[in-house]
């Protein structure tokens, strides 16, 4: 293991110092999507730009909280990684954590002072892609920890409509798969994410609140029919 580690050691600068600053970029990009830390560790030390981003604005730190590399995440913001970046399209590293259902990873970002009311470019915060991506337990989470479950983005859209969304786009919209409350006027699917918001509202508020957000999908009027 020695002379594993002596040729390593007299290599590696050699071989790094033979990259461009593009690719010593895009490799530990990568190297934090793999959740590698070693490479991570080795390709800050060979002047990789820890702020560097792709195409689409994504900086190691999000693509490490995307696939809920923790370990990984920890040592870039020891490194001094901009908890507070976003890419192209105004998302963050909380908000790739949460649309990907990285609980953890988003716990610890919270602890590091990673806004949770923050928006994107639409006005959509951590808690409205949690819900759009079906994730319930980071919903859960966020919501747990102060998340506001009344918020709207730029297209008057809020949490419980993004659940409702979701489902909408995960089923054939067959009629058994679905719950019509004829008292209180909504639909949603059945327990999930949907029901998990519901359940944090007043029961003056389930009803105006689930009755817009019927409206909004148009879907009151189609299930009374039924």
């Amino acid at each position: 293991m020695d002379a594993v580690n002596f040729i390593y050691d007299y290599f590696s600068p050699i071989y790094y110092s033979s990259l461009s600053q593009e690719e010593l970029n895009r490799q530990l990009r990568e190297a934090a999507e793999e959740g590698n830390l070693f490479k991570v560790t080795t390709l800050i030390q060979n002047k990789a730009e820890i702020e560097s981003k792709d195409r689409n604005g994504r900086t190691p730190l999000m693509w490490a909280c995307l696939n809920g590399h923790t370990t990984t995440v920890k040592f870039l913001l020891q490194k001094s990684a901009n908890i507070y970046a976003t890419d192209k399209s105004g998302l963050n590293a909380l908000m790739f954590a949460c649309l990907n259902g990285q609980t953890d990873t988003a716990a610890f970002l919270l602890e590091k002072g990673a806004n949770i009311d923050s928006i994107d470019n639409r006005g959509k915060n951590a808690l409205m892609w949690a819900c759009q991506k079906g994730h319930t337990a980071t919903a859960a989470f966020l919501l747990q920890n102060g998340a506001d479950i009344h918020a709207t983005n730029d297209d008057a859209e809020n949490a419980l409509m993004f659940a409702y969304k979701y489902y909408m786009n995960h089923t054939n919209l067959v009629y058994g798969h679905l719950r019509y409350d004829r008292e209180h006027g909504f639909c949603c699917y059945d327990i999930h994410t949907a029901d998990l918001l519901l359940s944090y509202l007043t029961s003056e508020e389930r009803d105006a609140f689930s009755t817009q957000s019927a409206r909004h999908f148009s879907l009151v009027n189609d299930f009374k029919a039924s």
